[in-house]
């Protein structure tokens, strides 16, 4: 894992060799969390690492929540994106689940 001053994406993950990958978290936004919304950026990341690893054609922020929710809370996880479109001045469209 990396704190950086800056990522574009605020949070992100991404393959560095064969199976390894790389979390990178914006130090800015990695302060505004609490200890359960870091849990929660963190699971919603290695959703997509499990994603990748398994169906790489698949990948979706969807995809990513659902896996995140089997480790964290919808509440945590809300909180977590409420903070992120805060960060990033603009808000975004939550899905979990086809239809929601």
């Amino acid at each position: 894992m990396s704190i950086v001053a800056k990522n574009a994406l605020v949070v992100s993950v991404e393959r560095i060799k064969d199976q390894s990958f790389a979390l990178s978290l914006e130090d800015g936004f990695l302060t505004t969390l609490t200890d359960d919304e870091v849990a929660a950026v963190v699971a919603h990341e290695l959703g997509h690492v499990w994603i990748f690893t398994h169906h790489p054609y698949l990948q979706t922020e969807e995809s990513a929540n659902r896996i995140a929710l089997e480790l964290v809370s919808r509440d945590t996880l809300d909180r977590a994106y409420g903070k992120v479109w805060t960060h990033v001045g603009s808000k975004g469209r939550l899905t979990y689940f086809h239809g929601e």
